[in-house]
């Protein structure tokens, strides 16, 4: 018989509120980093307060996913003469993260992407300012305090330069993904085959399956 005593967590853990050993809590959950063993551990991650995990596996297949590098065991520490030292006893509970597979949008172009390819990178630029009269962009002649106008006009030809990889990347991108979808709806669809057939298609039949007497009996 196979007992199945060990609880499996997959809990979402809060990367951010990570910390290392000296700075943990005596008494709360930790787990570490995936495929590095208790010993050589030096960053570790609180497990929440409460969750509804219930899945149980046996010491046997736990053992078996930490070593895989799929899960780590979870572990407690405890103040001891002021320093935190882990707990001696031994350990019920393994961390394994679900796996999730991540399923592609049908639309692969979003707004985003539509507008990136025609108006860049949409970073605010004190290079450039709109001329009503001309209806376009124009660099500003003016350099601030502490640039040379060199430098300014350098700088102003760079960011042009940026903005139209930009655009220029954003739709090859967009083209790219709508001759993906239009060669993936092509192999739905049914080949066109061209008529064998010239003019009106007449359908012989053998003599027995006439209707006795025929058209030309009846006349």
């Amino acid at each position: 018989m196979i007992v199945k005593s060990v609880l499996v967590h997959s809990c979402r853990i809060q990367k951010e509120k990570g910390a290392p050993r000296d700075c943990l809590v005596s008494g709360d959950l930790y787990v570490g980093e995936l495929g590095i063993k208790i010993g050589e551990q030096t960053w570790y991650y609180p497990l929440p307060k409460s969750c509804r995990c219930k899945r149980r596996v046996s010491v046997a297949e736990a053992t078996e996913f930490e070593a895989r590098g799929w899960a780590v065991w979870i572990l407690q520490f405890k103040r001891r003469k002021g320093e935190v030292v882990l707990n001696d006893e031994v350990s019920t509970k393994i961390w394994m993260p679900v796996v999730r597979e991540r399923v592609p949008r049908v639309d692969l172009i979003s707004r985003a992407d539509v507008e990136r390819a025609y108006i860049g990178s949409e970073r605010k630029s004190s290079h450039y300012r709109y001329n009503s009269l001309l209806k376009m962009h124009l660099v500003v002649q003016e350099a601030p305090e502490g640039k040379t106008l060199k430098e300014w006009l350098k700088e102003a030809e760079e960011e042009k330069n940026f903005e139209t990889r930009i655009r220029r990347q954003f739709y090859r991108y967009i083209e790219d993904c709508h001759e993906l979808t239009m060669d993936f709806r092509a192999k739905l669809l049914v080949p066109f085959q061209p008529d064998p057939f010239e003019g009106r298609v007449l359908f012989p039949f053998t003599p027995d399956q006439r209707t006795v007497g025929g058209h030309e009996e009846m006349t």
